[in-house]
């Protein structure tokens, strides 16, 4: 929710402490909106801690904690004190390609208006 994946989170870098669990060793954060590897990143330090604690709860690998995390965050729905199931299913549906070339293309449009725009106020 604070737009940052650790990127190397495991049972070594979550220190319990009275207040709850406190998570070190961040050199290695990215932007969650700004790194093509976040949601990766994301999914394997869930799965890190996923497993150190399915060591005493098995069931915890059939759950999908880090999927339902991202598509939250992806629809601006994910808070500190979000109630996570576990619960994903995957999207079924069929891409908009054609939408999203077309969104692109409106963007690319737009870099070029605001380009020209300084370009105008630069030579006046």
């Amino acid at each position: 929710c604070a737009d940052f994946v650790h990127g190397d989170l495991s049972e070594y870098n979550v220190l319990v402490a009275g207040t709850g669990p406190v998570i070190i060793d961040l050199p290695q954060v990215v932007s969650a909106s700004g790194n093509n590897n976040s949601r990766e990143r994301l999914l394997r330090d869930v799965s890190n801690i996923t497993e150190t604690l399915a060591r005493a709860a098995p069931e915890l690998r059939e759950l999908r904690f880090a999927e339902e995390m991202w598509d939250l965050y992806e629809r601006g729905q994910l808070r500190a004190d979000s109630t996570l199931s576990g619960v994903f299913v995957d999207a079924t549906g069929t891409p908009d390609v054609a939408g999203t070339l077309l969104a692109i293309e409106d963007a690319r449009d737009e870099a070029e208006r605001r380009a020209a725009g300084r370009e105008e106020q630069q030579t006046e």
